[in-house]
């Protein structure tokens, strides 16, 4: 064993004296010896109470070094001083730690200066291996863990055939086969089984689930899980496969002995054939069952259901909205009946067509169309005793027994108002009077002079009255396509007063009669 001291570790103060010496490897300072050294004895005893080296026989110094490889007695390393870094060994570049002690705590870490245990290795811990030529090594390593872990060891050997078990907190014991912590070879005293991959039988078709004393309770099986039955190994025969609300069966045919009863659910079956009864007919389809087949059923096609009677408890519904008919052109139905209070809906409600006791109601307009006749006895508009029109003879109606008069017919009407029809302005010089429109003609504010001149196709005894006043001054008129008769025309108006001018069209003189003239007063 060599302690190495620095380049200037020693230095000589005369030929044979060495004073203040700083001992140390690398950095580390282990202090300085103090006093005059005369010689190599004075040096190794200044060692031997510096490092407690109990060297007894001075030994030689090479290149600054004593070395003290031979005569150690009873020897020791200790610090000067306890710390968790008190002595330390280190690669070549003087800093990488190899070895720790720690004295304060007790504790030694290799490759560690953290050294939380008596002994703490950072990395691997290997033994080798025994036999003649070693060079294998058992290795142990820790894992990524969260928390430290302790491991107690049993404290016994085992005994043949027993296994390793363990409490949660780590103590370990040897026990029994199929006793503590070992599953046994039923799995009967375990409460639950995780299996990470697959569990499979040793044997093909030898090994069962559960028997017919003792049943599983119930099989969960995730989206998408298929039931295998093979007709030999590796050869899938008949499957049942999970999707989505739905067990899809191929690869065979299911047989009843029993007639099945459906829920709240439906029978979805597509290829095939769905067979015939043993005996006795398919029956018993309860609750808010259905049969969807998208294949046969026996010998009929899928297109057609043929029965005597098809009844219905609920309702008779399509796949899909407006996904199919009832009847069809050349085949249809005899009649429908429909009970009191049923409804005919299109398109969610946008029109109906409901019943109630004698009567038929639409929630929109009714169109025939404009070459469609509509024939009825009559019609109630609104209300059933107020607002009847009926017929009461050709070409003629009544509103509740009232004839209504039309163009063609010879009407007496009594207490009613013929209401004029009135065109007014209030001056216009070129005024021409639409006879087809006008039964009264006014002007409120004559301003400039005025001619008057008539236009369309007036009847015989039409009668026509203009009415006539200025905007304060007098006025100039005149009269085109007028003839007076034991009248005078106007020719210049009053200031500031009405006049009136009746007039009545005499068809056989094509001509319109002036027969009345006056001035306000």
């Amino acid at each position: 064993m060599a302690i190495s001291t620095s380049t200037q570790a020693i230095q000589k103060t005369g030929a044979t004296t060495f004073a203040n010496i700083s001992v140390g490897v690398g950095s580390a300072n282990w202090g300085a010896i103090g006093g005059i050294l005369s010689n190599q004895i004075d040096l190794q005893n200044a060692l031997n109470t510096k490092f407690n080296l109990n060297q007894t026989t001075p030994q030689t110094i090479i290149n600054g070094a004593p070395l003290f490889n031979v005569g150690l007695k009873t020897p020791k390393i200790y610090p000067s001083a306890d710390s968790t870094t008190a002595i330390q060994i280190n690669k070549a570049d003087g800093t990488t730690n190899v070895l720790n002690v720690d004295t304060t705590n007790g504790r030694v870490g290799i490759g560690t200066t953290g050294q939380a245990q008596k002994l703490s290795v950072a990395g691997t811990f290997g033994i080798l291996e025994g036999g003649a030529t070693p060079t294998k090594y058992t290795i142990f390593q820790g894992g990524d863990q969260a928390i430290d872990l302790t491991y107690t060891l049993p404290t016994a050997y085992p005994t043949t055939g027993q296994v390793l078990s363990s409490t949660d907190a780590g103590v370990m014991s040897w026990v029994d086969n199929g006793v503590g912590g070992g599953a046994d070879t039923a799995l009967s005293n375990l409460a639950s089984v995780a299996i990470n991959t697959t569990l499979v039988s040793d044997t093909d078709n030898t090994d069962a689930l559960g028997t017919t004393a003792i049943a599983w309770s119930d099989l969960f099986l995730g989206s998408g899980a298929v039931i295998t039955f093979n007709s030999a190994p590796s050869t899938a025969d008949v499957t049942l496969t999970h999707s989505a609300n739905a067990l899809a069966f191929a690869g065979g045919t299911v047989s009843f002995d029993v007639a099945p009863t459906v829920g709240a659910a439906a029978i979805l079956y597509s290829g095939g054939a769905l067979g015939t009864p043993l005996s006795g007919t398919v029956t018993n389809l309860t609750g808010t069952a259905s049969i969807n087949i998208n294949g046969t059923v026996g010998a009929t096609t899928p297109t057609t259901v043929v029965g005597t009677t098809i009844t219905a408890n609920t309702g008779l519904m399509p796949d899909a909205n407006d996904g199919a008919y009832i009847g069809a052109s050349g085949t249809a139905f005899s009649d429908l009946f429909l009970a009191s209070g049923g409804v005919i809906n299109w398109d969610a409600g946008n029109a109906t067509l409901t019943h109630s006791a004698g009567l038929l109601t639409s929630n929109v307009p009714l169109s025939l169309g404009t070459s469609n006749a509509f024939t009825c006895g009559s019609i109630e508009l609104g209300h059933a005793s107020d607002c009847t029109i009926t017929r009461t003879g050709a070409g003629a109606i009544a509103v509740e027994s009232v004839a209504i008069p039309t163009i063609s017919s010879t009407s007496t009407l009594t207490n009613k108002r013929i209401t004029k029809r009135v065109v007014t302005t209030t001056d216009d010089a070129t005024a021409v009077i639409d006879v087809d429109t006008t039964d009264v003609y006014e002007l409120s504010a004559v301003a400039n002079a005025t001619e008057f001149t008539l236009t369309g196709t007036p009847t015989d005894g039409q009668t026509l009255m203009i009415r006539i006043k200025d905007a304060g001054g007098a006025k100039g008129l005149t009269w085109t396509g007028f003839t007076a008769i034991g009248v005078t025309l106007p020719t210049t108006t009053v200031a500031g007063k009405w006049h009136y001018v009746g007039c009545v069209y005499n068809s056989a003189g094509s001509a319109w009669h002036a027969i009345a003239v006056s001035v306000q007063a």
